[in-house]
């Protein structure tokens, strides 16, 4: 079980170690990428996400870290109490990018997985008008 386990964090990891696109670059949108991990007794983590250099992004690079690291902690604390002491938690996170005239939007994908069932997946797109300072409701 747990080598079936590992395999299986390790295809959702291949499959969202490169999910942080570059379309943005066309547009001249300079960002970097956030990178974190943990490997805790019960639960690996490996969290990617953008950055927008610029300082007119601000409000959406904390509207997604915000989300991010919400959903890790609500994550990390209902892991830790329900860990099994066999079936270790995964948690990964990826987002893209991308640029149409001034309107940025990222597109975040959280997989989580308890190691017995099926991972969980949500998917968050954020959209945000440097002009106007505000995020686009969709």
């Amino acid at each position: 079980m747990k080598f079936f386990k590992f395999i299986l964090l390790s295809i959702l990891f291949l499959f969202f170690s490169c999910a942080t696109s570059n379309n943005a670059s066309k547009s001249n949108i300079n960002f970097e990428n956030v990178n974190f991990s943990e490997n805790l007794y019960y639960l690996e983590s490996q969290i990617k996400y953008p950055a927008i250099s610029s300082s007119k992004y601000r409000i959406l690079n904390e509207r997604v870290q915000n989300f991010i690291d919400g959903d890790y902690k609500i994550f990390k604390i209902a892991a830790k109490d329900n860990f099994d002491g066999e079936n270790k938690f995964g948690y990964l996170s990826s987002s893209t990018i991308s640029s149409k005239g001034d309107i940025v939007t990222i597109k975040t994908k959280i997989v989580s997985s308890t190691g017995k069932s099926e991972p969980n997946v949500i998917t968050q797109t954020f959209s945000f008008d440097p002009k106007t300072q505000k995020l686009i409701e969709e």
